[in-house]
């Protein structure tokens, strides 16, 4: 499998401050990589450097064999800044499409069949002539999207992709990314908190905590559980102060919440439900959707 990128004892610092360190990390043609972790974690640093955006301090990043410092990259990389960022209010999206395809030396009327096309699909024609300012965030996305899908770079960076997309869109995007990278034999690196769009598009998560990879592996590792859902618990605060000890070594039960004299707990798994439901006086017990943080600490917590 070619390398496309290639880190080598990198570091990052801001005012004297390491935020990214990776000793090694390769990506491979016809990879998915999803980049999660916690608000400053360096999941934007680390997609930046890869892209050649940013520069590290130390250490080298090579892009398809080219230091990311060279000017090659910048025709080899398509980067999508979070929630359609970066574009004109004053102009419409058609204007916007022919303009910023025009400066990477593309041409609109050429790939306006392929523009409908996607327009079309992800249901963004109908907006093409109205004004960037008009238009909502996730139509801003789709359009931002379009553009890049368009220029067909075999690198492709999106940060926080599926921002103000419906789940409709979402899916349509899991397949047109899908499409992508094997018509190009493409690599899309992408930053993102929905845990279904990473699901069911990545072939590889890097889980980021304090500027250091920490997971590098399939996503059916990282979500082992198919079940989207966590259990909710309720009990008096007295009783977890008596009995705290008990749960102290069950991994996937945690402390949300304690207020008005009621903690409520979260359990990841049906062995500490049951566990919880044997051993506590329960209040209440309700299901909840499970959220990136619930993912972060199953994953730190499992390793």
């Amino acid at each position: 499998m070619k390398k496309v990128i290639d880190f080598i004892d990198v570091q990052k610092s801001f005012n004297k401050k390491i935020v990214l360190s990776i000793p090694q990390l390769q990506i491979y043609q016809q990879q998915a990589v999803g980049i999660i972790g916690k608000n400053g974690s360096g999941k934007s640093t680390l997609l930046k450097i890869a892209s050649g955006l940013l520069y590290p301090n130390q250490g080298s990043v090579r892009i398809l064999g080219n230091s990311s410092q060279h000017k090659r990259v910048k025709e080899k990389v398509r980067f999508v800044l979070e929630s359609g960022q970066g574009y004109y209010d004053y102009l419409t999206a058609r204007e916007n499409m022919d303009y910023f395809l025009a400066i990477n030396g593309f041409s609109f009327q050429k790939l306006k069949t392929e523009a409908k096309r996607l327009g079309d699909y992800l249901d963004f024609s109908q907006h093409m002539d109205k004004k960037v300012s008009a238009l909502s965030q996730g139509n801003r996305q789709k359009m931002s999207l379009i553009i890049a899908l368009l220029q067909r770079a075999p690198i492709l960076a999106l940060d926080e992709p599926t921002n103000g997309l419906d789940i409709p869109t979402k899916q349509k995007l899991v397949r047109v990314l899908q499409q992508y990278i094997q018509e190009n034999r493409a690599v899309v690196l992408l930053t993102s908190h929905d845990v279904e769009f990473l699901r069911q598009f990545t072939t590889r998560i890097l889980l980021l905590k304090d500027g250091r990879v920490t997971f590098d592996d399939a996503p059916g590792i990282l979500f082992r559980n198919q079940s989207l859902e966590k259990f909710e618990f309720q009990i008096h605060y007295q009783e977890y102060l008596e009995k705290s000890s008990l749960i102290a070594n069950r991994k996937s039960i945690r402390v949300q919440q304690t207020e008005g004299g009621i903690t409520t707990l979260i359990c990841l798994n049906e062995e500490d439900k049951r566990f919880l439901l044997n051993h506590f006086d329960i209040l209440n017990m309700s299901l909840a959707e499970r959220t990136m943080e619930d993912i972060f600490s199953e994953v730190l917590t499992y390793g």
